[in-house]
């Protein structure tokens, strides 16, 4: 049990809302979705975040896993457009205008299907997918980044 506080965050992060072109939105790796355990967890760089390659990995691992409900979260998009609730989180990619969904990768997930098809959304649809509203995770302790990323 942490004593005077020692283990705490408090103070160690902050949250700052952007809106973020989905496009430039990137599914992490280290999702426990997407794991097969937590040992699986291991650092990324940006480009290989960005690659095509691992990113068709992680959106065919999150479609094709039934239990993730992409399919049934993309027609609830498609029929209501972008409802902001829940949390999405995201974390910038090398200081650049693409980012890293710490929290939201199965909507993520249904956008990028839905827009795959952008001709059978409405227009109303269509523009509440332009912009994402989200919420940047700024990490000012360092060594605790990752612990506090995770909660």
């Amino acid at each position: 049990m942490p004593q005077n506080g020692d283990d705490s965050i408090a103070g160690k992060y902050r949250f700052n809302d952007i809106e973020v072109d989905p496009r430039n939105l990137y599914l992490d790796p280290n999702n426990l979705r997407t794991l097969l355990t937590e040992t699986d967890i291991k650092e990324y760089t940006g480009d290989q975040i960005t690659s095509e390659r691992l990113q068709a990995k992680l959106y065919d691992l999150l479609l094709k896993n039934p239990g993730n409900k992409i399919i049934e979260l993309a027609e609830s998009i498609k029929n209501d457009g972008w409802v902001d609730e829940g949390g999405f989180f995201v974390k910038p990619i090398n200081n650049s205008n693409k980012y890293l969904v710490k929290e939201g990768n199965r909507r993520t997930c249904a956008v990028k299907y839905l827009l795959a098809k952008p001709s059978q959304l409405t227009p109303r649809v269509l523009s509440s997918l332009k912009s994402i509203p989200a919420k940047i995770i700024e990490v000012f302790d360092k060594k605790n980044e990752r612990r506090i990323e995770r909660i």
